[in-house]
């Protein structure tokens, strides 16, 4: 039971690290507004799979009269998107030249502390093992 304590304990402190950035940037993005916006141009790009495809969108939209520009990576197969179409264009109010051609959220970020996590717990999982081995041994 001992040799569990660091493996949960690691694990426990991946999952308030990801709940902690979960919140961060769900409150990052909490004021963001929505305006029309117009698809300017499309890059793509093919993957080494069919599958694989992304897009450069290039957009342009309108805040208080001002006119500003945009750009994001978007990751798939859809053509529902073409240069000249409408589309939602989401930016920080604060900020209007801060922007997104899809809502903002936490994404794949809260994630990341398992990467380091999963590996760690289980690399002191093995650790413990292999030393309680060598105790029995001699």
């Amino acid at each position: 039971m001992k040799r569990l304590i660091l493996p949960i304990a690691i694990l426990l402190i991946a999952c308030i690290a990801s709940v902690g950035i979960y919140f961060a940037r769900t409150e990052q993005y909490k004021d963001w507004v929505s305006t029309p916006g117009v698809i300017v141009d499309i890059e793509n790009y093919r993957g080494s799979r069919k599958r694989n495809d992304s897009h450069r969108i290039y957009f342009s939209y309108r805040v208080d009269g001002m006119d500003y520009t945009g750009d994001t990576l978007y990751s798939g197969t859809s053509t529902d998107f073409s240069p000249g179409g409408s589309t939602d264009v989401w930016y920080n109010p604060e900020n209007p030249s801060e922007s997104s051609f899809h809502k903002p959220g936490p994404g794949l970020d809260p994630y990341g502390p398992f990467f380091i996590g999963i590996p760690l717990a289980l690399g002191a999982f093995g650790v413990r093992r292999k030393r309680i081995r060598k105790q029995i041994d001699v």
